[in-house]
């Protein structure tokens, strides 16, 4: 995957995933319309300086634009993102710059400003009033940019509360209380920033937002286009990215605490969806692995596959022939009797026939062997 005069490959970048940006390349090989189109102000200045890539090349580095747009990005030893606890800038009209705040909605759901994680004080203090406003969020970025209705919101975060002054008392309180604790620095009079609600529909402002998801989707379908096309390597690339990204099933401690989102059937429609790509990514990678001779690592990884889910044939059928390459028979037949019982007891199939043939040719080899 190219790199950028800033050092971030394309898919760490907020303009490519968003689709404003074809692919980056060298500031000095990128013309000024290119750079004007594509709205990245590191762009723009190493192009107009002919500066190849800003660490190398810039004595100015590392200069204020890095500070604004580059630094939300960097790996924090809290395991976080971002420059630390500081002031956020605030651009000007006009200005490009890094979405103010990061959701993260695979695993543990967490929110990020630019000072860092949100805490359950800053989401209200009590855990029924932190619960529903990390539900509200949740909800808006589940349905994107088409939005949610007032009375849809009700429905999901007051489903037992009936008088109508009540509810909207609480909707607009909660609505307020998600707003101060996205946005703290807002100035009186200042239009808000990342929740937007209008004529009772409530959207979320993507164009300030990261979403985790967002990004595992486009990477795994990048990760296909270019496999398509022959990159090879470039796709492993966008896998790797994908499976880095993936940090549990989607919204899961969030619908474990909230038994509405089960009933949501696009919920678990998505939910199942991210999950298939996932193991889509890890079968991927195990394989690549294979191919390279490092068995120890393919045999890991679809393990961990395994583990999510103990019925998924194309990681254990790359399980066998790892441990037949690692000369563990004795372990590749306790695997696949366990195998072999979990298919039957959940789902009341038998291993497919690729899997059984290739069992019966390594139990055979290793009764040959023992018979010498």
């Amino acid at each position: 995957m190219p790199y950028g005069p800033c050092g971030l490959t394309c898919g760490l970048c907020r303009f490519y995933l968003r689709g404003q940006c074809e692919g980056c390349t060298p500031g000095n090989q990128c013309p000024p319309e290119k750079a004007s189109r594509m709205r990245c102000p590191i762009l723009l200045c190493a192009g107009s300086r002919g500066v190849a890539f800003c660490l190398r090349d810039c004595p100015q580095y590392p200069c204020h634009l890095f500070t604004v747009f580059w630094a939300p990005c960097l790996p924090r030893p809290d395991g976080l993102t971002g420059p630390g606890r500081q002031r956020r800038h605030r651009p000007t009209e006009g200005e490009a710059r890094w979405p103010a705040i990061r959701i993260f909605c695979l695993g543990r759901f967490r929110v990020v400003r630019q000072d860092g994680e949100i805490k359950d004080t800053a989401w209200g203090g009590g855990k029924g009033a932190s619960r529903r406003m990390k539900n509200f969020l949740a909800y808006l970025v589940h349905y994107g940019s088409q939005g949610v209705s007032r009375d849809q919101l009700i429905t999901f975060l007051w489903p037992d509360t009936t008088d109508p002054a009540r509810l909207f008392n609480r909707f607009y309180s909660t609505l307020s209380y998600l707003r101060r604790a996205l946005d703290p620095l807002r100035r009186p009079r200042e239009a808000f920033q990342v929740v937007e609600y209008k004529n009772g529909w409530c959207r979320l402002d993507q164009s300030v937002c990261w979403v985790d998801v967002e990004a595992f989707e486009h990477a795994c379908w990048q990760a296909q286009r270019l496999e398509r096309s022959g990159q090879t390597q470039a796709a492993l690339d966008c896998w790797r990215m994908a499976v880095a990204l993936y940090h549990g099933d989607y919204l899961a401690d969030l619908a474990s605490m909230w038994p509405r989102w089960d009933e949501d059937e696009l919920y678990r429609w998505r939910r199942e969806q991210l999950r298939e790509m996932y193991f889509a990514a890890v079968v991927k990678l195990a394989e690549e692995a294979e191919r390279r001779g490092d068995f120890q690592k393919a045999l890991d990884m679809s393990q961990h596959a395994l583990q999510l889910d103990n019925t998924r044939e194309d990681a254990f059928l790359v399980t066998l022939r790892a441990l037949a390459r690692l000369g563990r028979q004795d372990t590749l037949i306790r695997q696949y009797q366990q195998f072999r019982q979990a298919l039957r007891d959940l789902l009341g199939l038998e291993p497919s026939p690729e899997i059984l043939a290739f069992y019966r040719k390594v139990v055979s080899e290793s009764c040959r062997s023992a018979g010498r």
